[in-house]
């Protein structure tokens, strides 16, 4: 009886056992859980707060340490270190975590969403990380995983929304491939358009926007797209889209409490015209404890400061060339010194500092190529001139022409250059002050003149001339002055002008 009792006894605990650990299995095999905890360290990563969010996700693993999501964010803050800093040391440590949480996230439930986008997520991000060292190849093997992962979870889960962000990122990415590596794209089985990407992420920012249980994606895919908009010529109504985005509520907060979104805005409001609208976001982001810097934002206020002809942006270029340890725009930023020296009438201190330019930094990025063409060169650009472009830069184009004015009347014009340059400048002022008819023939006037030399002029007026007649619907002018501004031979801006011409093609191909 004795024994009986005890057996019974046993069972019963057994079975109190069972009971629990079913009862408890959800808490401990999460699989994937955007919970609240995971939507907090999400917008902390994109506020660029990495310890908090670190914190707050070493909490969620000790509740939830079945959940596979900590680790993805895991991989976003160490990508986005890598993306800020460009410190080498950071990229070989983002390189030894792949394995370790790629077999983590391997262990998921191979029927969720998120098992195939998760695992897509970390090779995209390793991709982009690789790029900004050059590290090509390895990209495009990155590259091709994560788009095997996502067309196949596109087949079973076709309307999960995570998925489109991240396939509207690649097909924006492999329709940008120029022409002559299109062959890597057949070789490894991948396609798609930059308008088929484009218009995935805004399907996700509309929808993502009225999700509560999807608002991590929102504010990611907004500074997505700005940052694609850089690299594509996408014409006024598109960049009008994106810049309406800017004025949602979830939007204009993260501008204020995100160093990253800030940057973003205001890169985007300098590249068309509105130099102060952007100044007054880079001076109104408030400042966050415990920020990873992010010394970009340094210098774009230089950037910014200087097309209103402000020396005193000196102070934001010297600040970044102290602090930064990254890769690109060291070139860039010297050159700017270099420009303010000529603003201050120091021609001396111009190519002192250019001489510099020639011996740091790397040519990758387009800045730090057209900074490294001007040191070559050896040519003291026309100050009256260089004040005009840089006015126009900033959307200043009644003063900009009134620099124009003062060229003419002072007959300081004294080569061939600064002759392309003028008449180029002109044509630019009137085709954003809409007066279009002028600005066809001066840019008309400069192909004609400007071929042949290694300036960017002739190009692109090409370029901005097809634009123009793509516009207007009449696409075999279009479709010739695209081919015209592929078909030249100059140096300066050479990959982005091309990326353009290109993008246009294949805009006018799919009508």
């Amino acid at each position: 009886m004795i024994r009986l009792i005890k057996y019974w006894i046993l069972k019963k605990e057994h079975l109190l056992f069972l009971f629990l650990f079913f009862i408890m299995q959800p808490l401990f095999s999460v699989g994937y859980e955007y919970n609240a905890n995971c939507m907090e360290a999400h917008n902390a990563i994109f506020r660029l707060q990495f310890n908090r969010a670190v914190g707050i996700l070493t909490r969620e693993k000790q509740l939830n340490p079945g959940n596979h999501i900590p680790v993805l964010l895991e991989n976003t803050i160490d990508f986005l270190k890598v993306f800020c800093n460009e410190d080498s040391k950071d990229l070989e440590k983002f390189k030894n975590s792949r394995d370790k949480r790629l077999e983590f996230l391997e262990k998921g439930d191979k029927n969720d969403p998120y098992y195939n986008w998760c695992r897509a997520e970390v090779y995209l991000q390793y991709a982009m990380s690789r790029v900004k060292f050059e590290e090509y190849i390895t990209a495009v093997r990155e590259i091709r995983k994560a788009y095997v992962l996502l067309e196949e979870n596109k087949k079973k889960f076709p309307d999960f929304l995570p998925n489109i962000k991240s396939l509207g990122i690649l097909h924006t990415i492999i329709g940008s491939i120029p022409d002559q590596y299109q062959w890597v794209t057949k070789l490894l089985s991948i396609g798609g358009s930059q308008q088929q990407g484009v218009d995935e992420m805004k399907k996700v920012i509309e929808i993502s926007e009225k999700s509560p249980d999807l608002a991590f994606l929102h504010i990611e895919t907004v500074l997505m797209l700005s940052w694609i908009s850089f690299t594509l010529d996408m014409g006024k109504k598109e960049m009008a889209s994106i810049d309406s985005y800017y004025k949602q509520t979830t939007v204009i907060s993260a501008v204020h409490s995100s160093p990253l979104m800030a940057y973003t805005y205001a890169y985007f409001l300098i590249r068309y015209g509105r130099n102060d609208d952007a100044l007054k976001v880079l001076f109104n982001s408030k400042d966050q404890l415990d920020t990873y810097p992010l010394y970009y934002t340094t210098y774009l206020t230089g950037i910014a400061l200087l097309s209103r002809l402000d020396t005193a942006s000196a102070k934001y270029f010297r600040y970044f060339n102290y602090k930064y340890q990254g890769r690109n725009y060291i070139k860039s930023s010297n050159y700017r010194l270099a420009l303010i020296s000529l603003l201050k009438g120091r021609p001396d201190d111009y190519k002192t500092i250019m001489n510099t330019v020639l011996h740091v930094g790397n040519t990758t990025i387009e800045a730090d190529k057209v900074a490294q063409f001007e040191a070559k060169s050896g040519l003291i650009p026309n100050v009256s001139l260089l004040k005009a472009r840089l006015l126009f830069d900033g959307g200043y184009y009644q003063k900009s022409e009134e620099q124009l004015k003062l060229c003419n009347s002072r007959g300081i014009l004294k080569n061939k250059r600064d002759s392309l340059e003028y008449n180029y400048r002109y044509a630019r002022i009137y085709q954003m002050q809409d007066k279009t008819e002028p600005a066809i023939q001066i840019f008309q006037n400069s192909i004609a003149e400007g071929k042949g030399y290694p300036w960017y002029f002739a190009a692109n007026s090409a370029l901005i001339l097809a634009t123009i007649y793509e516009e207007k619907h009449n696409f075999t002018l279009a479709k010739k002055y695209y081919h015209q501004c592929l078909d030249m031979d100059y140096e300066e801006f050479q990959s982005s002008i091309s990326i353009k011409a290109k993008s246009g093609l294949r805009r006018i191909e799919k009508r």
